[in-house]
């Protein structure tokens, strides 16, 4: 081989590398917007979590449409639109479906049994308690495999309040302090909510002072204990609360509002 040949040919190597590379990024580039874009599946996940559950339902619904194709991800996520739409028994399906794809994931159990739970408040007879049974079952798999998800904790809770077999106030407060010790920032008002709908006004009362302590800038969570020592017929304490409330947000409307319709003082009675 004679030098000029050989120089010629290791000089266009790198110039030949060096455009084909150009070329690629410039392909890439041009495409850069379909090559990021997050999928179908992550795009559902993110408005569910907006709670743009109409979204999340169009873009999940064609990811499950065909059984031999649809992951468990996805089935999942439509169980859980299903269950914020109330349709519990096609929560059920779907969730049931991810489940048999990944039996051991904790949260798809935890959500298969809040679905079944909500069967069983809608059913009667022995298949109500069958499906309360089936439920208790997958939430309680649920805790066993993830010791340490505040979120399954609370479902536990919402369990023993809500079950058609029986309600158990104890039972619930313990997995309320759990969930708490777990995650004392994200769960109070939650517990608190699900303990006054299901009429454990003292167990409300306990977790909307917990939120009030960690948020002292909102007016609304003290109210919120001042609704409850209400309905549980305090009315001292919840004038006492509400005071407090327009004491420290004295345009707060709501607290206004219920302390103007409480009875007089029994002092002032007398």
């Amino acid at each position: 081989m004679n030098a000029p040949h050989f120089a010629m040919k290791h000089t266009l190597r790198p110039l030949l590398l060096a455009a084909l590379l150009a070329s690629t990024c410039y392909a890439f580039a041009e495409d850069d917007d379909a090559f990021f874009a997050p999928s179908p599946y992550v795009q559902a996940i993110s408005a569910f979590e907006k709670n743009d559950i109409a979204t999340a339902e169009k873009l999940v619904t064609p990811l499950v449409a065909d059984p031999a194709s649809a992951t468990a991800d996805a089935l999942a996520l439509l169980g859980r639109i299903r269950l914020s739409q109330k349709r519990s028994d096609e929560a059920v399906a779907s969730l049931a479906r991810a489940v048999a794809l990944k039996p051991d994931h904790a949260s798809f159990l935890a959500f298969l049994g809040l679905a079944l739970l909500d069967q069983a408040n809608a059913s009667e007879g022995p298949a109500r308690t069958e499906l309360a049974t089936q439920s208790f079952a997958r939430l309680t798999r649920a805790a066993e495999l993830a010791p340490t998800n505040a979120e399954i904790q609370m479902a536990l809770m919402r369990y023993h309040l809500t079950t058609p077999t029986g309600k158990n106030a104890e039972a619930a407060w313990l997995h309320a302090d759990e969930a708490h010790r777990l995650d004392p920032l994200s769960t109070g008002y939650t517990m608190a909510e699900i303990a006054e709908r299901a009429g454990e006004l003292r167990l409300a009362e306990k977790y909307y002072r917990v939120d009030a302590a960690n948020f002292p800038v909102s007016p609304w969570l003290p109210f919120c204990v001042a609704r409850v020592q209400l309905a549980r017929s305090a009315t001292e304490e919840a004038r006492a609360t509400l005071t407090e409330v327009l004491q420290r947000f004295p345009g707060f409307g709501p607290a206004k509002q219920m302390l103007d319709g409480l009875p007089p003082p029994l002092a002032a009675t007398k």
